[in-house]
């Protein structure tokens, strides 16, 4: 029961990053970058870790890439 809550708790901190990020003026450094691919990070449709090279290119990633697709494939 308590990894569901902090799974959740997860997915709403990475969905809060997700909508405050085009709000930030601080540019994230390589080394900022490298860490946040090293930390890792679950897709919050699919639950599967976003691959590295994806965090590595897009930082602020919720999805993997082909949960991505979907996602703006069906808002369009």
């Amino acid at each position: 029961m308590s990894d569901d809550v902090d799974r959740i708790n997860e997915r709403e901190e990475q969905l809060l990053a997700l909508q405050l990020a085009p709000h930030l003026t601080h540019k994230l450094s390589d080394d900022e970058i490298e860490l946040i691919a090293l930390a890792g990070r679950d897709c919050i449709e699919c639950g599967l870790p976003i691959p590295m090279q994806r965090l590595r290119a897009v930082p602020l990633a919720v999805r993997c890439i082909c949960c991505q697709q979907d996602y703006e494939e069906t808002a369009r």
